[in-house]
């Protein structure tokens, strides 16, 4: 599971419209969130090709916004901020 989106690189400021963003880690951030880190690549093939990432975000999630299966409601909430607008499930 992860999200296709738009992402700037922050090295070059190149807008990348392939870029594939995958929840690398999580874990408990006090007792109402989670700290979500979230992986961005320049695209899904170079995830795949274990790639350094073209940058790194993190996420506080409210756990009463997390409604069913963990990591589908996860991506769910990711989809709901700004960075990930318009973001399509790969």
């Amino acid at each position: 599971m992860a999200l296709k989106i738009t992402a700037v690189n922050p090295t070059n400021h190149e807008e990348v419209t392939t870029a594939y963003a995958k929840v690398g880690n999580f874990f408990r951030a006090g007792g109402s969130a989670i700290q979500v880190q979230v992986q961005v690549y320049h695209n899904e093939d170079m995830r795949h090709a274990n790639a350094n990432t073209i940058k790194e975000d993190s996420h506080y999630i409210n756990l009463e916004d997390l409604k069913g299966d963990l990591m589908p409601a996860i991506y769910g909430v990711l989809k709901t901020l700004p960075q990930y607008e318009n973001a399509v499930d790969v």
